[in-house]
């Protein structure tokens, strides 16, 4: 077994951002899981027209559950590589490292503007419900 070694400050930079990442996923599911509460609780109250606007919020919603899950496994990967190179279990790949890292930027970057679009709607929707 290799012994720790210090890591570029690119890699200790990407390993920062994976974990603001993290914290930025699992803040996406609390809300989430919040705004199934919500279709819920409206949909019972919800007329005709306005359910079947929930019910399609809610299947955009479960879309992008299953989107935050998969960049949430792409994060725990790319933080996992860059410890195993810090303990030196693992060979630090720089290029690896900054393209996973390319690749979840702008994943992310989209997740976070559709979940914003999608909440937008789903308050204009719930707060037209009487």
């Amino acid at each position: 077994m290799e012994t720790p070694k210090e890591l570029s400050s690119k890699s200790n930079q990407y390993f920062v951002i994976a974990e603001h990442w993290t914290s930025d996923l699992q803040y996406f599911q609390v809300e989430s899981n919040f705004f199934h509460h919500l279709l819920d609780r409206y949909a019972s109250v919800a007329s005709t027209e306005d359910l079947e606007k929930l019910k399609s919020l809610g299947e955009e919603l479960k879309a992008l559950d299953q989107e935050r899950e998969k960049n949430e496994d792409a994060v725990d990967e790319l933080r996992g590589q860059i410890v195993l190179a810090a303990e030196g279990k693992a060979p630090e790949d720089l290029g690896q490292i900054e393209k996973q890292h390319s690749s979840l930027e702008v994943s992310i970057a989209e997740l976070t503007k559709k979940f914003r679009e999608l909440k937008t709607r789903l308050f204009t929707t719930v707060q037209n419900i009487d």
